[in-house]
């Protein structure tokens, strides 16, 4: 059972290094953009074409996908971290967004 995990691990972590997929006729690129990460949540492509997302500790980014720029943009305090459902998951949009952010 022990070397089943390891070889499992192993296939794994040779997946990750693969920067090129074909998803069905489509060829699909994966590019790192963002790395040390405190287990990233929710990720919502916001009205504002930018793409959204939680970490776990409280953080919430947004990353423009044109220059592939992430931007810390609020630190929510107090974030319960124990047990296995702590930390920052979802976020939504204020209906007006582009008014009220």
């Amino acid at each position: 059972m022990r070397n089943m995990f390891i070889l499992v691990m192993l296939q794994g972590s040779l997946l990750s290094a693969q920067t090129t997929f074909l998803v069905g006729s489509t060829s699909v690129e994966a590019t790192t953009v963002a790395q040390g990460l405190d287990v990233p949540w929710d990720l919502v492509l916001g009205p504002d074409g930018m793409v959204w997302f939680t970490e776990a500790n409280g953080n919430i980014h947004r990353l423009d996908l044109s220059t592939n720029t992430l931007e810390l943009v609020h630190q929510v305090q107090d974030v319960v971290l124990s047990g296995f459902t702590a930390g920052l998951h979802s976020m939504a949009f204020h209906p007006d967004f582009t008014n009220e952010p």
